[in-house]
């Protein structure tokens, strides 16, 4: 019998989303994907993996990140799921796998996105699927604890798969240059952004800068920390390219508390995504007075 795989948990996997205009040429596709995963955090050493993903319809990449903590033979938990279609003739269509805390959608067989959500809810699944991905499951499958135990004694449908494959950016050294590069482009965005001077260029923004370097000022005294910052400077960095605005900006033990603003609900609801896993979602209302939604959001910095 097969020795069964270390099962990597979810509690230990991170997932993101990048969007783009238009498919990443192959040629540089690892040191974009290995940016991103640089820029979310995420440790460089020889056990950090990830898996990722393509969605057409959507323009956006879905990366999942692990680290082995040196076991060789591993699975994370979402591909136990791949034991689902043991057996199973290929079919088209949307596969929607809801599980404890978490989701994962399959297309014809193949893992395309997982997310892990504080409240497993299928309407808001659905219509966070439909508003942000385009996309409408075929099938919803519910799978409880003791499937899942089931799963993980026999891995064996997920090593026939082909199509699976984890890449670790550890040995890639092109991306050690990519990454200074990065660091380099970092400090210079977070001194356009909060710099005191005047953007002539774009007066109409003016007042919406001054007010974020103002709030950031305010927020980097009262919180004297390293990766606070960091973060703050790439949050108010994302906001300015988006022509997202905030409100009532509050941090309590690390978690910022705050109301975003856009016309459209889809740049909202992607702006969740960029921190997934780090987030959670209050509320998103429609103000039609101003003809804008809001959404009410907490963010672990």
């Amino acid at each position: 019998m097969e020795k069964k795989k270390d099962v990597i948990k979810v509690d230990f996997i991170t997932s993101f989303s990048i969007q783009v205009k238009e498919k990443i040429n192959k040629k540089f596709l690892s040191s974009f994907l290995e940016t991103a995963l640089y820029k979310n955090n995420i440790t460089q050493d020889k056990d950090q993996y990830y898996y990722y993903t393509f969605l057409e319809d959507s323009l956006s990449y879905e990366i999942l990140t692990f680290n082995t903590d040196g076991k060789k033979d591993f699975i994370p938990e979402p591909f136990l799921l791949y034991e689902y279609y043991n057996n199973k003739k290929e079919t088209k269509g949307f596969d929607l796998f809801l599980v404890n805390n978490y989701f994962v959608l399959f297309k014809e067989h193949n893992l395309i996105l997982y997310k892990k959500l504080d409240i497993l809810d299928k309407k808001d699944i659905l219509l966070y699927l439909d508003q942000v991905y385009t996309i409408k499951p075929t099938n919803i499958i519910v799978i409880s604890n003791s499937q899942l135990e089931k799963f993980k004694e026999d891995t064996s449908p997920f090593k026939k798969d082909k199509k699976v494959k984890f890449h670790s950016f550890y040995q890639n050294n092109s991306f050690k240059y990519f990454s200074y590069f990065f660091i380099l482009s970092s400090i210079i965005l977070g001194y356009i952004i909060f710099q005191d001077y005047s953007y002539p260029t774009i007066a109409k923004d003016t007042q919406k800068l001054q007010n974020l370097e103002s709030k950031y000022k305010n927020l980097k005294i009262k919180y004297n920390s390293n990766k606070i910052t960091k973060n703050l400077i790439d949050l108010f960095g994302y906001l300015k390219i988006n022509n997202i605005y905030t409100k009532q900006i509050n941090i309590e033990k690390g978690i910022l508390s705050t109301s975003l603003f856009h016309k459209s609900k889809d740049k909202l609801l992607h702006f969740a995504t960029m921190y997934s896993g780090k987030t959670k979602l209050n509320a998103i209302s429609y103000i039609k007075e101003e003809d804008i939604y809001k959404m009410e959001i907490k963010i672990d910095l």
